[in-house]
């Protein structure tokens, strides 16, 4: 939905503005509080979400249910490293916010400003454009694609297993991640080495093949890679599409979770 600004005058671009942040923040309610998700974006455009939970005491509790520590992850940060708890620590004293085993938090007296709400989704955007410097460092990657394929499988609220095995009519062929549908499901496989990842591709575009042309359209198959830690050649991008896939880099992931929700029905 456009939210036009009608005219250069302050009422005009606060209407439009109030019009957007209306439309695009997502308050639900969960068992011990609220669930917001923010007109804040994420470095990789997926928006910020904010748990409120209610505390004793007349507090309430900002908190983020461990998912930016699995999203650095994800990108490769390993943030149990003391080089990144050092160059986290500044941000983490700006914004006052809380870390332990459980994620990122703040604990708040009612009643709250609203915009503390606010900041603290900023904190968690601030904190993913942090994992922009940590790459440039040239920081070994962990298991990008796969990780990022996980983590979008759950976005998607869909049943989905891990290291699931398929049989085909010629052999067993274990899958890093499906999600699975009532009459059909997606089955997705990662590359995140650099060292013969060309044998491996093409290996794997055969299997995905057999999935999906042997078990009577029960299967979708996905090939995900990490471009910038496998340097696949376009015309083996080509081979492994034309056999029936989609092959997405990981970084993309809008397009992972739309496959995912259209395959798994």
């Amino acid at each position: 939905m456009q939210h036009l600004i009608s005219d250069i005058t302050p009422d005009a671009c606060r209407s439009a503005l109030s019009s957007f942040w209306n439309d695009a923040c997502s308050i639900e309610s969960t068992k011990n509080g609220l669930v917001l998700t923010l007109p804040i974006l994420l470095a990789d455009g997926w928006q910020v979400t904010v748990h409120v939970e209610r505390q004793s005491d007349g507090y309430i509790k900002l908190c983020d249910k461990g998912q930016m520590n699995s999203w650095l992850f994800s990108h490769g940060v390993d943030i149990e490293k003391d080089w990144f708890k050092e160059s986290a620590a500044p941000l983490i004293r700006q914004f006052g916010i809380h870390e332990d085993e459980c994620g990122f938090s703040r604990m708040l007296r009612l009643p709250a400003d609203a915009c503390e709400i606010q900041l603290f989704g900023a904190f968690l955007s601030t904190m993913s454009h942090h994992v922009m410097g940590i790459r440039k460092m040239g920081i070994p990657a962990c298991k990008i694609a796969f990780t990022n394929t996980l983590n979008v499988a759950r976005k998607t609220k869909l049943p989905f297993t891990q290291n699931k095995v398929i049989q085909t009519p010629y052999r067993a062929i274990t899958i890093d991640i499906t999600c699975d549908g009532k009459n059909r499901s997606a089955a997705l496989q990662t590359f995140d080495q650099s060292t013969r990842v060309n044998e491996s591709f093409e290996i794997w575009s055969s299997r995905m093949q057999e999935i999906s042309q042997t078990l009577n359209g029960k299967y979708s198959t996905c090939m995900v890679y990490d471009e910038d830690n496998c340097r696949i050649p376009s015309s083996m991008i080509k081979v492994a599409e034309s056999r029936g896939n989609l092959v997405v880099p990981c970084q993309k992931e809008d397009e992972i979770f739309d496959f995912m929700r259209s395959a798994a029905v």
